[in-house]
């Protein structure tokens, strides 16, 4: 029978054995699940910190967002008012332009009329002064006819007057002037 107490304390020193083993191994694995939890502990942290980070930083780009919403609203309204005073700009050039247009082509039809009307004129002028000119031609051509007759008689007379003064001092004894 001791040998089976032998056998008993045998396995009771190999149960202690492994318990010692197993206890040697849940330690290690205590360690390993308190590192672990340590770790876990630490990146939970961390990763509330980042999520912390992340909502603080969602909100500022939905600040941001809004913002630049609102600004774009407000410069899409002074887009759209600089746009109607500009078309209102155009409504009243565009007018002004045909107004404008208007009265060029009124003195235009009216200086186109005046001018026909003067150079109806003109033409009129131009004949009777056409018909002035000729009858003053016609004038100047009979005056140098006159003037031409006139010299023509004058040279006449002059010679007659000649003869005449001749046949004087002819009749006069010693060459006397028929006057003295």
């Amino acid at each position: 029978m001791t040998s089976k107490l032998d056998q008993i304390e045998q396995i009771l020193a190999q149960t202690a054995l492994m318990q010692q083993a197993h206890a040697e191994a849940i330690a290690r694995i205590d360690t390993r699940l308190d590192r672990f939890a340590a770790e876990t502990e630490r990146r939970l942290a961390a990763n509330e910190r980042v999520a912390e980070e992340t909502e603080r930083r969602l909100a500022a780009v939905e600040s941001f967002t809004e913002q630049m919403t609102e600004q774009m609203a407000i410069q899409q309204q002074a887009h759209a008012e600089a746009i109607a005073r500009i078309d209102a700009r155009l409504d009243r050039f565009a007018e002004e332009t045909d107004r404008r247009i208007s009265a060029l082509e009124m003195a235009l039809k009216n200086f186109t009329e005046e001018t026909d009307r003067r150079l109806a004129g003109l033409e009129t002028s131009m004949d009777n002064l056409s018909r002035q000119v000729d009858n003053t031609a016609r004038t100047v051509d009979a005056v140098g006819l006159t003037l031409e007759n006139s010299i023509r008689q004058a040279d006449r007379d002059r010679a007659q007057i000649n003869r005449i003064w001749e046949y004087l001092m002819r009749q006069t004894p010693n060459g006397d002037s028929p006057t003295s």
